[in-house]
């Protein structure tokens, strides 16, 4: 059913893009031809041939109106039909994640769904996180997998982990030092039992692109809890405004999104968008959002950390 909704949008899409490039260039001309006109009647006592050559100018521009009047028209009604099939996908996409209680992908699943991130977005998340993470708060990462952004956020103190399945847990522990996995890495399974208006840096990808639109509002809510005022909340989604993410949606691969759906969602939770982009052509899209308020701390030192030395041989 998904394969036919999203072909069927896919064409409206195409064509809603074609229709907004149509135009007819001719305003500069007909302004230019009129100020020449005007110029040369001054100059002439029968001025019959330039009157007539003026109402031809006004009649150009006339049309010119109409046109874009027309293609006004055309663009909304594309779009009008656009958004009822957009619904209609959004629907599918809410019933097949729903009835689907096995939609939790296996280790291995998700592991080969974080190798499908390019270089440039993995490049562009981790300056993010490192930019953002700092020992002043402590961090979170909503989606650790393969735990490649919680080994960038070991700054943040401490570090919380969301993890559902006890797998994931222990292949995020296998990242780090046995000291590091029991005293400074704390997962829970549930995201209601973090401590509130405390984080810093929260941190999900590659994990909304793969979810309806509901259970993304869920997980913003209960991180926007969890956030200290002030706090920045980095996440990355599929964003259908860009064709390349849109034709992600056949197979059932991703689910749909834009940018709008989002961004109308997130300031709906009470978030502020502070900066958003895509990379790769539109295959992968980012917001970074924040908790309203000024980030503070009462810390004045980051974590000791005692260095002993080896005994000699």
């Amino acid at each position: 059913m998904k394969k036919g909704l999203f072909e069927k949008h896919s064409v409206l899409d195409h064509f809603l893009r074609e229709a907004k490039t149509i135009c007819v260039n001719i305003d500069d001309n007909i302004a230019h031809n009129r100020q020449v006109v005007k110029n040369q009647i001054q100059r002439w006592k029968n001025k019959e041939v330039y009157n007539q050559l003026l109402n031809s100018l006004e009649k150009l521009d006339t049309a010119k109106q109409e046109f874009e009047a027309a293609k006004e028209n055309l663009v909304n009604t594309i779009d009008q039909e656009l958004r009822t099939r957009e619904v209609q996908i959004l629907q599918h996409d809410y019933i097949t994640y729903e009835s689907n209680p096995d939609r939790a992908w296996t280790n291995e699943e998700a592991v080969d769904l974080n190798n499908f991130i390019s270089k440039e977005f993995d490049d562009k998340i981790n300056s993010f996180v490192q930019y953002h993470n700092t020992w002043k708060y402590p961090s979170l990462d909503a989606n650790p997998v393969d735990g490649r952004y919680t080994r960038t956020m070991v700054g943040g103190d401490p570090l919380y982990v969301y993890c559902e399945k006890e797998a994931v847990a222990n292949l995020v522990r296998d990242k780090f030092n046995e000291f590091y996995a029991k005293r400074r890495l704390r997962i829970y399974n549930h995201l209601d039992k973090f401590p509130q208006n405390q984080i810093g840096l929260a941190v999900c990808i590659n994990l909304f692109e793969y979810m309806p639109l509901d259970p993304i509002k869920d997980i913003a809510k209960k991180i926007f809890n969890i956030l200290r005022p002030g706090g920045v909340f980095l996440l990355s989604y599929n964003n259908c405004e860009e064709r390349r993410s849109l034709e992600l949606l056949s197979n059932n691969f991703r689910c749909y999104s834009t940018k709008n759906l989002m961004t109308n969602m997130l300031y709906g939770q009470g978030y502020d968008i502070t900066d958003n982009g895509t990379t790769d052509d539109g295959v992968w899209s980012w917001m970074i959002v924040q908790k309203p308020g000024v980030l503070k701390t009462q810390r004045l030192n980051g974590p000791g950390v005692a260095i002993k030395q080896k005994n000699k041989i």
